[in-house]
């Protein structure tokens, strides 16, 4: 059977394809296709489940060191900070020490921002004194700028 993301999120939604397998095809479309809008769409729509972090952490941490889309890279990192910051955190310094794609690193400053863990929004507080940058520094600003209490907004 071959589906696209947006089809597998619907038979997920209507009960036609329990949580286990919605989320195996996510992966194994995400691991085979060279789309990267599809594979993208696959990591939203993972989000969008009600699986808990701990079925999908190991899977969006691989994500988050290796994939070569920096969107699905920061996608991976902010639902990781978003879902659960302190099992994360280690992954998510090492990706802010390492990481030099603008784009992925705009999708974990807008992760840190909205999370409600005190220790992230101290780690972005202290990214804005650690960087000279203009253009990153833009960047965080406008992050913490934009932040929202709505820990569930994980898409705008």
């Amino acid at each position: 059977m071959s589906f696209n993301p947006k089809e597998i999120y619907t038979s997920y939604l209507s009960k036609q394809m329990d949580k286990t397998t919605a989320l195996n095809y996510f992966i194994s479309y995400i691991e085979n296709s060279d789309n990267e809008k599809d594979r993208y769409a696959c990591v939203k729509f993972m989000s969008k489940t009600d699986a808990k972090l701990r079925d999908t952490f190991a899977f969006l941490e691989n994500l988050l060191i290796s994939d070569s889309n920096d969107n699905i890279r920061g996608l991976s990192g902010r639902i990781i900070i978003l879902n659960d910051f302190q099992k994360g955190k280690r992954l998510i310094n090492w990706a802010l020490d390492n990481e030099k794609s603008e784009a992925c690193l705009n999708y974990l400053f807008d992760g840190l921002s909205k999370t409600l863990d005190k220790e992230a929004l101290t780690i972005l507080v202290n990214l804005v004194h650690k960087f000279t940058e203009k253009p990153l520094i833009n960047i965080i600003i406008k992050a913490i700028v934009n932040r929202t209490d709505d820990k569930n907004e994980i898409f705008e």
